[in-house]
């Protein structure tokens, strides 16, 4: 199933307990059939039965649903509101947001961005603008975004810091724009030989002791800390 089933806010499993197909009217324990759909994503927005909009159709969900899906894997998109086929205008909007090229990354061009606002400095003062495309990025379901170049060429421990920086910001790489920082920059966004150690051990305690959170060189490792130890061993 490659297929994403866009509804109405409310209605995400309206097809799943709809149903009346019962091949066996009497037994007791009634099997549905498997969906036609992989995965529902739920929009704001209802047009009612006399074609008037009573909620706007919110079309950042939409664009972030659908990005999650396309991301996911899933290639076709099922779209199905209240009345729409009557009044399709809210499907119709969706189906031209699905139709759009994807977006695979987004890339911050902080001198750009400097010009533009009048902000002046490139520490805590790019903070919030770097945060955002980093957050904007994992709720639309993209790969984590592209930190802005380093101009210093000739000051490497420079461009070492800002790689650790982008990388603890959430950026998942970094432009360059001379030959010589490129090593530098892979190297940066690898996990180091001490963090794939460290992960190692999280997983080896986390088999030891079974489900639940553990207690791990004096912190607590649950979901969110066991999932970060998957993600670094398997970086490629």
């Amino acid at each position: 199933m490659t297929t994403v089933l866009v509804v109405n806010h409310g209605f995400g499993d309206v097809l799943r307990i709809g149903t009346q197909n019962r091949p066996d009217l009497f037994k007791l324990a009634i099997e549905l059939p498997e969906p036609l759909y992989a995965r529902v994503a739920e929009v704001p927005g209802r047009i009612d039965a006399r074609g008037q909009e009573l909620v706007a159709l919110d079309e950042e969900a939409s664009r972030a649903g659908l990005a999650r899906a396309f991301a996911d894997g899933l290639r076709a998109a099922a779209i199905v509101f209240m009345h729409g086929y009557r009044y399709p205008a809210h499907e119709r909007r969706v189906a031209d947001i699905a139709r759009a090229p994807r977006v695979e990354r987004l890339a911050f061009g902080s001198y750009d961005f400097q010009f533009d606002t009048g902000i002046q400095g490139d520490g805590e003062e790019l903070l919030y603008a770097c945060s955002r495309l980093v957050i904007v990025s994992r709720v639309a379901g993209i790969l984590p975004p592209v930190d802005s170049v380093t101009t210093d060429l000739d000051d490497p421990k420079k461009l070492t810091a800002d790689v650790d920086r982008a990388r603890r910001l959430g950026f998942g790489a970094k432009l360059c724009i001379h030959p010589n920082q490129i090593a530098a920059v892979n190297a940066g966004f690898v996990p180091s030989n001490a963090e794939k150690a460290w992960a190692k051990e999280v997983l080896a305690a986390v088999a030891a002791a079974g489900k639940g959170a553990i207690r791990f060189q004096g912190r607590m490792i649950d979901r969110p800390i066991i999932e970060r130890a998957k993600r670094i061993l398997e970086h490629k």
